[in-house]
């Protein structure tokens, strides 16, 4: 089963179409919103000569436009291959060269940076801004969503392709592409579903970049798939982390060390009692820290 269908079909499974999803900035997203956006996007791709393993790349802060974009890519088959917003261009370049990505999503703040490398991406085709007005010599997104009314002919997908390209390299040496495919995403899911289940449905907070699969679906999608919303915020900050722990009553939060220390330390200050689960990864915690925890 495809990515998209898989998530289309819990919802729909779960009558959940009218729950709350995602929060952001203080504004609910719906499932049924995120898969109404998705299908848009994934018409509009096609329209515009995107076709089953195309790559497209996403170039943008955490936002919830970043989730739909994700899936109405796989919907149609194309493949996503987001960028770290942290990276200069010029580890940003070789990236996309060897992606021979077709089209670029990106928010006004990192346009600039497109524009300075655009003419060195000669297949590079469309550029898309998340932006209601429309940037000169671009596509709004608004304007983009509008040519996805009507429905798209379903891309003929299996669960062995590829729907995600990340680059990875650790400390090791410069990033290398992993292809990851519907099947490996779903796999992660699921295993995830059998371990946090038993939980319930919790309220998640998501810092961690959508750019990275810890973020993307370990954090995101996996608790979407267990009926958990997920509070999303642009990038770390632990005041404001904190604050919606205590506005949302967040029941779990995934991080890094770093992360969890951070909030440690300003928890005599919020309310953190409704914390039933935190989970560090990426890097050793030490045992001050969790008896901290």
């Amino acid at each position: 089963m495809d990515y998209f269908k898989a998530f289309k079909d819990f919802v729909e499974g779960e009558n959940i179409d009218k729950k709350q999803a995602i929060f952001f900035n203080g504004k609910a997203t719906t499932y049924g919103e995120m898969i109404s956006e998705a299908n848009r996007i994934s018409s509009a791709l096609s329209r515009l000569g995107i076709q089953k393993g195309d790559v497209v790349t996403f170039y943008m802060g955490n936002c919830p436009e970043f989730l739909s974009l994700f899936l109405g890519a796989a919907k149609c088959g194309a493949i996503a291959a987001p960028i770290n917003i942290l990276l200069t261009e010029y580890e940003i370049q070789p990236q996309m060269e060897k992606t021979q990505f077709k089209m670029i999503f990106t928010s006004p703040a990192y346009l600039p940076v497109v524009e300075r490398i655009k003419d060195r991406l000669p297949q590079l085709q469309k550029v898309v801004v998340l932006s209601e007005k429309p940037e000169e010599g671009f596509l709004s997104y608004r304007d983009f969503l509008k040519m996805g009314e009507g429905e798209a002919p379903p891309a003929d997908l299996r669960e062995d392709d590829v729907v995600l390209i990340l680059f990875t390299g650790g400390t090791t040496g410069a990033p290398k592409a992993v292809m990851l495919t519907h099947k490996n995403l779903l796999s992660v899911v699921r295993g995830l579903e059998g371990r946090f289940g038993p939980l319930g449905e919790m309220v998640v907070l998501c810092a961690s970049p959508l750019s990275h699969i810890f973020g993307l679906n370990t954090i995101t999608f996996a608790s979407l798939f267990r009926k958990s919303m997920v509070v999303l915020i642009e990038w770390f900050q632990v005041e404001e982390a904190a604050q919606l722990i205590e506005r949302y009553r967040i029941s779990n939060v995934f991080g890094v060390p770093m992360v969890v220390r951070s909030l440690v330390d300003v928890a005599d200050r919020y309310d953190m009692s409704c914390l039933r689960l935190m989970l560090a990864g990426a890097a050793p915690v030490p045992e001050e820290l969790y008896l901290r925890v």
